[in-house]
């Protein structure tokens, strides 16, 4: 097994054969068919579109006959050097935290973030990887991600405390019409009193 350094030398040294393979891979997909089963072809969308080889003993697939779908076999596949690989040439690595990142070997792999991290952390790991010059699969211009995400979680912060503001002052808002509530209920029931304190005095003046 080769060490990393070894590794690059040698794609250094045999950098043209390689990206004559990388393209040769690409002619290929295009010529290459697309492989279903053959119930997901003819049902009507009945059958979910997946591959599974025909076992069938009358099956016209497996037999390869004429208007059928192509069949599977070793010549579709792509160059072994190449196989796996992105279209860069580099070998594709899931990452979800900073450790792993900071494995990726920069010069032979690529970084992949995964699609469950949150705006917060890919931050992090887009900055990270723009100070160590490490590529990220997947990102067309870093610098321009990096912006749209840090604009994006500043207008989220915004509509947080926008909320929270209107929430405070709608609870301001229902606290100060619960008092005034209070004082008009406090003035009835005076009012009322009173009222009553002088049909009582009309009634009996003798007391008075």
């Amino acid at each position: 097994m080769t060490t990393p350094q070894h590794t690059s030398q040698r794609t250094q040294q045999q950098a043209p054969q390689f990206a004559k393979l990388l393209n040769l891979r690409k002619v290929q997909k295009k010529r290459k068919p697309w492989f279903v089963v053959k119930e997901s072809k003819y049902r009507g969308g009945r059958v979910a579109e997946r591959w599974r080889f025909p076992i069938g003993r009358h099956s016209r697939v497996r037999r390869q006959c004429k208007g059928r779908p192509a069949l599977v076999h070793v010549g579709y596949g792509s160059p072994a050097e190449v196989r796996g690989l992105h279209p860069s040439g580099k070998k594709p690595v899931l990452v979800h935290q900073e450790k792993e990142l900071l494995a990726v070997h920069a010069t032979e792999e690529g970084a992949v973030i995964g699609r469950t991290v949150g705006n917060r952390k890919r931050l992090h790991l887009l900055q990270l990887a723009q100070q160590k010059q490490i590529v990220v699969l997947g990102v067309k211009n870093l610098a321009k991600e990096i912006e749209a995400i840090t604009l994006g979680l500043q207008t989220r912060k915004e509509t947080k405390i926008a909320k929270k503001t209107q929430k405070t002052k709608k609870q301001q808002e229902k606290e100060k019409k619960s008092i005034e509530k209070e004082q008009e209920k406090k003035k009835e029931q005076e009012k009322e009193a009173q009222e009553k304190k002088e049909e009582h005095k009309k009634t009996n003046p003798e007391n008075n």
